[in-house]
């Protein structure tokens, strides 16, 4: 066992190195000797290999990416291998491996902390796959970790923080925006949208701010102190990054619910509605920054281009992800109200006898007088 975990620990050691064809072969040979030898290895060295040698390479890869980013787009390819290799492995080994939190909370920061796109939307189509494909061989306690774990990922990526400081209700206290600050479509609602839940605390995580550039020293303008811009939301724009990993979360809650829907994922009901409460939640948030066209106009003044193939004319918008978060709640809202429940062997017997009484009934009535009947 000592031998295999080197011999596995030098080949990820190698896959770490910044020759593009050495870090190629040697992760080529990792994986496959993984998926050869795999069913021969024990829990336990399955514990060791994930622990000590694969989930660190993911982080190491990372790094090197991260530095070589400007040189080079080996790494990022490499990185972008490793992880679904490896989650690939631990799905189809999972009876052997158990549950390991360490991979999950890995691929979360990916999804979190990640400034490359593509490796950050890699993480969330690779732990997609991993549930749709080996979602029924996760026990029920399992199953509500991840969907934890997704939520808070969901809730984290989304800039709440653009409307910490904008009147969110019309009461006493707090003055309604007024209709020159909404957009033309949000005229037409009758009431303002409440929040989907308190604004992030962003200052909690300094990986996020360091990778956002977000300088939170700066007072936001409010309603009460605005000028003709408006309500400026906090110095800074929302991340391309997160955004694009929000429209994959989406698609992710929208696939798993559906798939429960259609076959024995051990998902609990609770967890399964808080899944589909965190999906309304973003379309709800994403409806309420594209309703504020000063926010908008305001982060699009400060740099924020979004999305990219958009008009000229037209203000940076939450739109793609708007659009995706409703359809994909209303796919599964449609699949809810197209499922049967399964009727057990003695309500179908009960059901049965019930025929012969229905019978005689029918038959009695056909011989009473038409006159009696009436």
């Amino acid at each position: 066992m000592l031998s295999n975990s080197r011999l596995l620990t030098a080949l990820a050691t190698l896959g770490c190195d910044k020759r593009p064809e050495v870090r190629q072969v040697s992760l080529d040979t990792l994986f496959a000797s993984l998926y050869l030898h795999g069913p021969k290895l024990s829990p336990g060295l399955w514990n060791i290999v994930f622990k000590g040698v694969l989930i660190p390479l993911i982080s190491d890869l990372r790094q090197l990416e991260t530095a070589a980013a400007s040189v080079d787009v080996g790494p990022v390819k490499c990185c972008r291998v490793a992880l679904c290799q490896v989650v690939g492995i631990f799905g189809q080994f999972y009876d052997a491996i158990g549950f390991l939190p360490e991979l999950l909370f890995c691929l979360g920061a990916c999804m979190t902390t990640e400034s490359n796109s593509g490796l950050a939307c890699a993480a969330a189509t690779t732990l997609e796959n991993l549930l749709v494909s080996h979602g029924l061989k996760f026990p029920e306690n399992v199953w509500g970790l991840i969907a934890d774990e997704v939520r808070h990922v969901v809730s984290q990526i989304q800039p709440t923080w653009l409307l910490s400081g904008a009147p969110t209700s019309s009461t006493s206290d707090d003055v309604a925006p007024s209709e020159e600050l909404l957009s033309p479509m949000a005229q037409f609602r009758s009431a303002n949208f409440d929040p989907p839940g308190p604004p992030s605390v962003i200052s909690m995580y300094p990986s996020v701010m360091q990778c956002l550039q977000f300088d939170l020293n700066a007072v936001p303008r409010n309603h009460l102190t605005a000028t003709t811009d408006g309500i400026r939301p906090t110095s800074g724009y929302p991340s391309t990054t997160h955004l694009l990993v929000l429209l994959t979360l989406q698609s992710l809650l929208g696939n798993v619910l559906t798939a429960r829907l259609k076959g024995p994922l051990a998902l609990s009901p609770g967890h399964a509605a808080s899944l589909l409460g965190a999906l309304k939640e973003s379309y709800a948030f994403c409806r309420q920054v594209n309703d504020r066209l000063d926010v908008r106009t305001t982060c699009t003044r400060a740099g924020w281009m979004y999305p990219l193939d958009k008009p000229a004319a037209m203000s940076s918008s939450m739109l793609p992800q708007e659009l995706n978060g409703k359809w994909e709640y209303l796919r599964v809202s449609l699949n809810l109200t197209t499922v049967t429940t399964p009727i057990s062997p003695d309500e179908q017997f009960r059901s049965k006898s019930y025929v012969p009484v229905i019978v005689d009934i029918l038959k009695e009535l056909t011989a009473m007088p038409p006159a009696e009947v009436l």
